[in-house]
């Protein structure tokens, strides 16, 4: 692993899996434990844990996987971008409002399309239906909170519009 120190409040550990750190008010020493699932730091003081991994995979009912990008922190914000249907999870856009995310400690999830990028499928089986449904399991098993407030680029907006109508509980 290969460690990057910046200011001494701010730790990332770089690895295969993604990107995992802490902040800390303090210069407290962290531990890092390791489990089957997931990548925890902990600081002794005022620590607040965050975790962004990308190609994290969800399997569907349907046997079809979607490839997301996720960054988790103790927060009870989550925004959810949604991606032009020609840029994907990669796009300049997902880049920055991941960027803002961080800066704002919001909790960030961008996945690609069924049938594109990192996805499985082929885009001719797509429709806007399977989006907005793939979209909504996406909220509800993978995201650290129940409510997120949706941003839409192009197709993404319309999977936003669509999933706020079918399920507004998801919606904050």
């Amino acid at each position: 692993m290969k460690l990057r120190t910046q200011l001494s409040y701010l730790l990332f550990i770089c690895g295969n899996q993604g990107i995992f750190g802490f902040t800390s008010s303090s210069s407290s020493s962290a531990t890092i434990q390791r489990d089957s699932t997931s990548t925890f730091l902990a600081g002794r003081t005022q620590t607040q844990l965050f975790a962004f991994t990308q190609n994290k995979k969800l399997y569907l009912d349907d046997g079809h996987r979607l490839a997301y990008d996720i960054y988790k922190c103790n927060s009870e914000d989550m925004i959810v971008f949604l991606p032009n249907l020609s840029d994907g999870r990669f796009s300049t856009a997902s880049s920055n409002v991941e960027d803002w995310c961080e800066r704002n400690r919001s909790n960030f999830i961008c996945a690609d399309w069924f049938g594109r990028g990192g996805s499985s499928g082929k885009l001719m089986d797509a429709t806007i239906s399977r989006w907005t449904g793939d979209t909504i399991a996406l909220m509800d098993e993978v995201s650290p909170v129940s409510k997120a407030v949706f941003v839409g680029k192009g197709v993404g907006l319309w999977v936003a519009v669509l999933v706020a109508l079918k399920r507004p509980d998801l919606v904050r």
